[in-house]
């Protein structure tokens, strides 16, 4: 056994750096898909308990980073659009072929049920 250390924060960063990456359209800009989500962010996605828009934009700035969300933000993100870019992300990342348009559709029926909550000062779709 040798004494080497391996750097493994060097070698993730290099394979993170090189894998390929997908890109999407949001509110009109051309957005790379993140390679990875921290364990937190899922979490408290896949919880589904979203009772204040500040939680959603906190979780939008931990996946996509502050200068997305600021702009995102200025062009009028509904409650509802954050949700379902989050789960969309988060589905997207773990290999499902879902569009958009189907997680909206199946938010849509998790808000129906209650098993899903948007922050009250959100009226519904933008």
């Amino acid at each position: 056994m040798s004494d080497e250390t391996i750097d493994f924060d060097a070698y993730w960063q290099e394979y993170s750096d090189t894998a390929p990456r997908q890109t999407f359209i949001f509110l009109g800009e051309k957005v790379p898909l993140p390679f990875d989500l921290p364990l937190a962010i899922e979490r408290k996605i896949q919880a589904a308990n979203f009772s204040k828009e500040e939680e959603l934009a906190a979780l939008i700035k931990g996946v996509y980073g502050t200068d997305l969300l600021s702009n995102w933000l200025n062009k009028g993100i509904g409650a509802r659009q954050m949700i379902v870019l989050l789960s969309w992300t988060m589905l997207r990342l773990q290999g499902s072929k879902m569009t958009p348009l189907e997680v909206a559709r199946e938010m849509d029926k998790a808000f129906a049920e209650g098993k899903v909550k948007i922050p009250l000062n959100n009226s519904g779709p933008r």
